[in-house]
């Protein structure tokens, strides 16, 4: 370089990688840590199937049924002990998806939407190991084809809505938090309006339910001989503490993501703890008090938390929607063709919770093998919709009886009308 000269600065361009996205030195890709989370979700799987199939051990082990199973001969109390910590544990990890979108105040990357979309994914499974714990562990019969068929109808709808359907893109982490500051842009209505009195009202008096005694009569161990009197509570009961379960986790994802963004997560932490442990007190209350098997509260309680999460996103997010028109690869779907697969899922668990609302008297639920079910003859059963559906589709009905199957019925016709406006809501721009 000559004297004097003036020396020209060389500029070298370097991409901008965030090193947390950056695995196997390729940008873009989910780091080490986002697949330990991944993992670490995966792992409710095996502790909440555990704890239930515990709890359903216990409650076998007070009727004499579980003389087969080794664990089935321990005191039903230290049954209780032993899964009440697991499935807690199991419940607590199904939270993590959602505190994985925790972003600091800050958009979630692409690569954490992927590994959230995987952690969501694998715990849609969690229905079918709830059907195979029933099934080959404790009753080693064949199950009842109610249980099964819905078992697997839960798990195509929650598999097709966590594949195929929205996520937020914002920072799950700040929404309660910005929420309750009133720094939401615009969207506290929703909040306050209808999520706080909806969820509140539903948690309040679902915590005094759970002191509700609806326990079968000391001489009879199905509600085979239960009057319709005391038979009314008991299924008020079998439709509840499904809903109460779903405000509970759906709720408690938040408060945990939460924790996460707060200068004192101690207060958030306590709080997901109490909900979580309303959630055991349910899975506890159905498998000990009204002693049903874990091959229907496992659907029934997915199924439910499903659809109040997916209330639960349209009401708090700003930003839920899909990522862009064609995705961002497996597993994060676009919206062609996630809409399309995300409205037959949605459509799957709607059909289902109607279904199930509907008929929650059937003697069926209340059957753990296909053995006990095949005992009784259709008029033992009770068939109230399939007697409603009948009367209506009849000829040679009264007016009064004509009334009647339609108040049963008019669900299901109203579900087509709620299918189509929900189309429209989430396609319109």
């Amino acid at each position: 370089m000559e004297h004097g000269a003036r020396e020209v600065p060389t500029f070298q361009f370097i991409p901008k990688v965030d090193p947390s996205s950056v695995f196997l030195g390729l940008p873009g890709d989910p780091a080490p840590v986002e697949w330990a989370a991944v993992l670490v979700a995966a792992l409710s799987l095996p502790f909440t199937t555990s704890g239930l199939a515990l709890l359903r051990t216990a409650s076998g082990n007070r009727a004499g049924r579980n003389d087969h199973i080794f664990v089935g001969r321990l005191p039903a109390r230290l049954l209780v002990l032993l899964a009440s910590p697991l499935l807690l544990v199991g419940l607590a990890l199904q939270c993590l998806p959602t505190a994985m979108g925790a972003g600091g105040g800050h958009e979630v990357g692409e690569a954490g939407q992927v590994a959230r979309k995987i952690a969501l994914i694998f715990q849609t499974f969690q229905v079918l190991l709830c059907w195979a714990a029933e099934r080959f562990f404790l009753t080693g019969e064949r199950l009842p084809n109610l249980h099964t068929g819905i078992c697997f109808v839960v798990w195509a709808g929650c598999f097709l809505i966590e594949w195929a359907g929205p996520t937020p893109h914002d920072d799950t982490g700040v929404v309660l938090l910005n929420q309750r500051a009133g720094c939401d842009g615009g969207y506290r209505a929703l909040f306050t309006f209808v999520y706080v009195p909806l969820w509140a009202t539903a948690l309040l008096f679902g915590a005094f339910l759970l002191n509700y005694n609806a326990d079968a009569p000391p001489d009879s161990d199905t509600e085979d001989e239960i009057d319709q009197e005391e038979l009314t509570p008991r299924v008020f009961c079998r439709i509840v503490l499904p809903l109460l379960y779903g405000f509970a986790t759906s709720l408690a994802g938040l408060v945990l993501a939460a924790a996460t963004s707060a200068e004192d997560p101690w207060p958030w932490i306590g709080a997901a703890i109490l909900l979580l442990s309303i959630a055991l007190c349910c899975s506890v209350y159905w498998t000990l008090r009204l002693d049903l098997s874990i091959s229907s509260w496992g659907p029934i309680s997915q199924c439910a938390a499903m659809l109040l999460t997916l209330l639960q996103g349209h009401l708090l997010f700003r930003d839920y929607r899909w990522a862009g028109q064609s995705g961002i690869g497996f597993p994060v779907m676009g919206e062609h063709p996630g809409v399309s697969l995300y409205l037959f899922g949605f459509t799957l668990l709607l059909g289902m919770a109607l279904s199930y609302g509907l008929t929650a008297e059937w003697r069926e639920w209340t059957k753990s093998t296909a053995a006990e079910f095949d005992a009784f003859t259709r008029e033992q059963l009770n068939r109230s919709l399939t007697s409603a559906v009948t009367r209506v589709l009849s000829e040679d009905f009264q007016a009064r009886e004509k009334a009647i199957g339609f108040k049963t019925v008019w669900p299901f016709l109203l579900l087509p009308i709620c299918f189509a406006c929900y189309f429209v809501a989430i396609t319109t721009p």
